[in-house]
């Protein structure tokens, strides 16, 4: 894919309906997962101010996906149902994406269905089947997320035919086992897809669990994926194991030839207003308090952004980026 740089290249009038976003509303959490990297890296819990809040709401109509997700747990957000009747209100065409570990729906008996009934897509964390769920995803257990999956199954049959229901696991040695099993509670809890996702290394001790560093484990996980693939099929689940067959155990980096679009259309927001280029948030590139989402989008830091997906040195995260980066396994090492 090739693109002429001009000036509508390098300085993009904001549309309406056009950005990508990611915002952390909260960075608090209820759970204490495994493989997360809240629990190898200190982070401050903290949660938006109204002030970076109702800053955010001004640029609602330029908003075409908004995804709530990363950092914490977006049903720790205080009043989190108005917030989202708010956006809705604002723009009724944007498309908003929860990702959560589902904990906070036993929150009171209607709280779920209002919160589904003010989003577009839900996507559930669930890394586990019973017992595997119960040791990654502490201090949460199968009992409990089960009540969660069975409130979703009767609410669900009441939602509009459009919405996405998915469900994201993360795949490691603790719950290889489970990646078609997944399938069959996909099925019976009315989910329509399952995300399989790879694991960032953020602790020496999480080498032992990564599938890409052992390669006979990953030939294992590859021959369960194809077993999942036609179970999934059978049963009308659409399954994404992209991030996993894409791994390579190898050394060796494969050329690509790749232009990614988010530093014209994405950005990251965090609980402090602080923004990001996307959702690896490695660089520092505005604040919702002290600047607007154009001046953001076009300033000089973004620019780099920019010219290195023309040139091909990418900058400062970009090169460690799956969709631009080799996947090899020291793609994933984050120690």
């Amino acid at each position: 894919m090739k693109f002429k740089i001009n000036e509508n290249i390098k300085n993009p009038v904001i549309k309406k309906n056009s950005l990508s976003v990611d915002i952390a509303f909260s960075t608090y959490c209820n759970l204490k997962c495994y493989m997360c990297y809240r629990q190898y890296k200190n982070m401050k819990q903290e949660i938006m101010k109204d002030d970076f809040y109702n800053k955010f709401l001004e640029y609602i109509p330029y908003i075409k996906e908004l995804n709530l997700k990363n950092l914490g747990e977006p049903l720790t957000t205080p009043n989190i149902i108005e917030k989202l009747k708010t956006i809705k209100k604002i723009n009724p065409e944007i498309k908003i994406r929860l990702t959560t570990n589902g904990i906070g729906f036993l929150k009171s008996p209607d709280f779920m269905k209002e919160v589904l009934l003010s989003i577009d897509t839900l996507i559930l964390s669930l890394n586990g089947i019973g017992k595997t769920y119960n040791a990654i995803m502490k201090p949460g257990n199968w009992k409990s997320i089960k009540v969660v999956l069975n409130k979703f199954k009767k609410i669900s049959q009441k939602l509009p035919e459009n919405f996405d229901s998915q469900i994201s696991f993360v795949v490691m040695r603790k719950n290889h086992k489970d990646i078609a099993g997944l399938v069959k509670t996909a099925k019976k809890y009315n989910f329509k897809k399952i995300f399989y996702r790879r694991m960032w290394i953020h602790d020496r001790k999480l080498l032992e669990e990564s599938i890409i560093h052992d390669k006979e484990l990953y030939n294992a996980v590859i021959k369960l994926i194809k077993k999942a693939e036609k179970k999934a099929e059978k049963n009308s689940i659409l399954s994404d194991f992209s991030q996993i067959t894409d791994m390579s155990c190898n050394n060796k980096k494969p050329e690509r030839e790749i232009i990614c679009t988010a530093p014209w259309d994405s950005l990251a927001i965090k609980a402090n207003g602080n923004v990001h280029i996307c959702c690896l948030r490695r660089t520092l590139i505005g604040n919702l308090k002290k600047n607007s989402i154009p001046e953001i989008l076009n300033s000089e830091e973004v620019q780099l952004y920019r010219s290195g997906m023309f040139t091909k040195n990418f900058y400062k995260e970009c090169a460690f980026c799956h969709k631009i980066s080799p996947s090899t396994k020291y793609f994933y090492e984050k120690l």
